[in-house]
């Protein structure tokens, strides 16, 4: 199944752009205006969901009568100065 839904990604990716933008609210900052961290995940989140949208891909779908969905195992995020 992993196979079938990556190599239609991959398809699907090579006659398509994608951009994905979001206004930080102020409630996202701190007094300076910087984003507070823990947002990101979020954004990122939030642009990976229009992007399989972008692609026609839906968050839960149906393969021999069960439902499907993705699912996060681990999630990392190096910042950088």
């Amino acid at each position: 199944v992993v196979f079938i839904a990556i190599s239609v990604i991959m398809e699907k990716l090579s006659d398509s752009t994608f951009s994905y933008d979001h206004q930080v609210q102020f409630v996202d900052t701190d007094m300076a205006g910087i984003g507070h961290f823990s947002n990101f995940f979020g954004y990122m989140e939030a642009a990976e969901d229009g992007f399989l949208r972008h692609l026609g891909i839906d968050l839960v779908a149906r393969w021999e009568g069960r439902e499907l969905s993705f699912l996060r195992r681990s999630v990392q995020c190096d910042y950088l100065r």
